[in-house]
């Protein structure tokens, strides 16, 4: 009997304690939870990430054009598409989620080290080499941009010269601010 009442109580226990453990891979991480206080004029960016404070326009395309739409060291907002109009070069690592919106952007490197892709929102970005014959390039680190700085995201790539593409995929807005910044042989021209 003491074995029963045992078992049937650590039962009870591990009931009790299995919506916790649910919740708490739903919940918002503490850090994504309590966003910094940004002062006034917010810090200055390091050298690599400068070209985020210049905007400019221009849309995703929907299908590879080779000379178009190329995206460099300055921040771009982004037009995209319903992501049901985007013909992706290579399936998107993350399944694509109707509804939202995606795009290509087209991007060159000229000399060979790390591709830093940097969003102001949440997206999925693929990149992949070509042209003769469009390949995924793994992505090698993940992380956030500066404090106030509004870089959501920033995901770095190792690349040798050639051309790419940036597969934008899952946003859930229609535009998104991005920026590809070269490796730091390439920025000094």
């Amino acid at each position: 009997m003491g074995d029963r009442l045992r078992l049937w109580s650590g039962m009870m226990l591990m009931a009790a304690a299995m919506p916790v453990a649910a919740n708490a891979q739903e919940a918002p991480a503490a850090s994504e939870a309590a966003a910094p206080t940004c002062p006034a004029k917010p810090a200055p960016l390091p050298d690599d990430l400068v070209g985020w404070t210049a905007p400019a326009t221009d849309r995703a395309m929907t299908k590879y054009y080779p000379r178009a739409h190329l995206l460099r060291g300055l921040a771009t907002r982004v037009s995209l598409y319903p992501v049901e109009k985007v013909a992706f070069l290579v399936a998107p690592a993350k399944p694509v989620l109707p509804g939202t919106h995606g795009g290509l952007m087209a991007i060159r490197v000229e000399r060979a080290g790390r591709l830093k892709v940097a969003l102001d929102g949440r997206a999925w970005v693929d990149l992949v080499a070509g042209p003769k014959r469009w390949v995924p390039v793994a992505s090698v680190a993940h992380g956030h941009g500066p404090d106030c700085s509004g870089i959501a995201k920033i995901v770095e790539f190792d690349v040798v010269p050639g051309r790419y593409v940036l597969q934008i995929v899952n946003a859930p807005e229609a535009k998104i601010r991005a920026m590809a910044v070269a490796p730091r042989a390439m920025a000094a021209r």
